[in-house]
């Protein structure tokens, strides 16, 4: 299965309203994405999250309180975002689902305006469905998308 690693507090945001994972690069992939919580923490994530509670509907841990080092859960990973410009998302064209015929799908049953606070770009990997694991799965993360192998996750998918 495919994972992504994420420092905290971002891959706890995954689990608490955060719908969209920004990067530098896109991917084609789409389905299911198990989260991994890196041993990384980003200060500024942090503060960012901690001013902007209100408006982002969470309520932050303590930094200490973070998992890492693991999978913590999984996500469906629905489309790809791609910002156009300085502030505007591009879309149709822009939208990178996989194949055109699932794009068009997408855009005749939504609305094809993408609005997320936690979306600023290059790309935005929506995020649908979060579920967190019971028990975090202790795991080495690594760059890029990922592969782990299945009986590392399966006691734990049963439960999700």
């Amino acid at each position: 299965m495919k994972a992504l690693s994420l420092t905290q507090p971002m891959a706890w945001a995954i689990f608490h309203g955060k719908d969209v994972e920004n990067r530098s690069w896109n991917t084609y992939y789409r389905g299911s994405l198990l989260i991994h919580a890196s041993k990384g923490f980003s200060r500024e994530h942090y503060d960012w999250i901690a001013v902007n509670e209100n408006r982002l509907c969470c309520i932050l841990p303590q930094p200490e309180d973070l998992i890492h080092g693991a999978l913590i859960g999984i996500v469906n990973l629905v489309r790809v975002m791609k910002r156009g410009g300085a502030t505007e998302p591009i879309f149709g064209h822009g939208v990178s689902m996989g194949d055109k015929e699932r794009e068009l799908e997408y855009l005749k049953k939504y609305d094809s305006t993408f609005y997320s606070h936690w979306f600023f770009g290059p790309y935005g990997f929506v995020l649908e469905n979060a579920r967190a694991f019971g028990k975090p799965i202790a795991y080495r993360g690594s760059l890029g998308l990922f592969d782990v192998p299945d009986n590392v996750v399966a006691r734990e998918m049963l439960s999700v």
